[in-house]
């Protein structure tokens, strides 16, 4: 009788769950077959459906995980394809707003704080592989003088890994939300003159196209909207079957990946010592997260989004770049209105940490015009 009161008067089924998990549990594996009153049926067909909405997620992110641990690209490319044509980025939609302590935190930002509290606001956003540190050369020339916000991407720098997403961040919108929640969370509403390096660069560029208030001028160091030669019209730098080669050594030895790309990125002047340090800064990122923040950067393309900009801005063009070659400064500086091209002597594709007085300089008087 007790029994039957807790089920709201109806017996359970007898079945095989009841001698192995013992009443209770038996009554929850057999609750569909019981004439349970109409409220109950209610909430049990909602909890149903989060309950497989929450194994379908779970089944995918694990399938995403699995399949960015392995070297077969073609099944990685078709999830991903799967993920973005179903949209299925929207099912962590219920997920609560994090607090801005808890952005403070997931994005590990540092704010370098002025005297007058009217001065510029410069936010420094970093490229692939790296972190908030590679800007250390910059902020001294700017302190005093503007508020300097720096933050990691989820994925990179000691930002929190425990946030990582592999299904938000497959994009680079999940990028562009990080920095506008790091915005957010600082209360900066508008006034931004924000400094991205390589990929962040895009990633600024969009997130200016979808809150044009919050920033005032784009500094953008070593731009490219598209690595993906698309001839006649557009020469990115590199073939296709080139990416997917150095994702494929990327997926079977990323130390050697590493070992590869940063000396290219340094540039041949530089080579030893800044791409030791960028070696370094590739193999303390956690490789399945740098893999999906790869594919998200080398893939992407941006050059339709370009038309929609209506923020000014600075092209910081390294003279001779292996990842972003003058042609693709000059495109950009042709698309983006109200751009201005300047072209640093300077060989690889990080002037920022190879040659900081430039940028500062080409910076300074940039800002000087605001």
């Amino acid at each position: 009788m007790e029994q039957r009161d807790r089920l709201g008067g109806h017996e359970p089924h007898r079945g095989s769950h009841a001698g192995r998990y013992g009443d209770r549990t038996a009554a929850f594996f057999v609750r569909d077959s019981c004439s349970l009153c109409a409220d109950a049926k209610a909430k049990e067909s909602e909890n149903r459906g989060i309950w497989r909405l929450n194994a379908a997620l779970r089944k995918l992110v694990l399938a995403i995980n699995q399949l960015f641990l392995t070297p077969n690209r073609a099944r990685l490319h078709a999830i991903l394809r799967t993920v973005q044509a179903s949209g299925v980025q929207n099912l962590r939609t219920d997920r609560p707003e994090r607090t801005t302590v808890e952005i403070r935190k997931r994005n590990n930002v540092h704010v370098i704080d002025a005297i007058r509290p009217d001065v510029p606001v410069l936010v420094y956003a970093h490229g692939f592989g790296c972190s908030q540190h590679m800007w250390r050369h910059i902020t001294p020339a700017f302190e005093g003088k503007c508020r300097q916000v720096l933050f990691d991407y989820v994925g990179c720098g000691q930002s929190d890994l425990a946030a990582f997403d592999p299904v938000k961040y497959a994009s680079l919108k999940g990028y562009v939300q990080d920095l506008l929640d790091v915005c957010d969370a600082l209360g900066i509403e508008r006034g931004v003159h924000f400094v991205g390096h390589s990929v962040s660069a895009s990633i600024g560029l969009l997130a200016s196209i979808e809150r044009p208030l919050l920033f005032d001028r784009l500094i953008l160091v070593g731009p490219s909207p598209c690595y993906i030669n698309h001839a006649p019209d557009y020469l990115g730098g590199f073939e296709r079957q080139d990416l997917d080669g150095l994702l494929d050594l990327m997926d079977q030895n990323f130390m050697g990946w590493s070992s590869y790309l940063a000396p290219i990125v340094a540039g041949a002047p530089q080579a030893d010592s800044l791409g030791g340090e960028l070696s370094e800064s590739f193999c303390s990122t956690d490789p399945t997260m740098a893999r999906v923040f790869a594919q998200a950067t080398f893939f992407a393309d941006t050059r339709e989004e370009l038309s929609r900009v209506t923020r000014p801005s600075l092209i910081l063009q390294h003279g001779k770049d292996a990842l972003a070659p003058l042609s693709v400064g000059e495109y950009m500086h042709k698309k983006l209105r109200g751009s201005t091209l300047e072209v640093l002597d300077v060989t690889g594709h990080c002037a920022h940490m190879s040659h900081p007085h430039l940028v500062t300089a080409a910076m300074q008087r940039y800002l000087s015009l605001a």
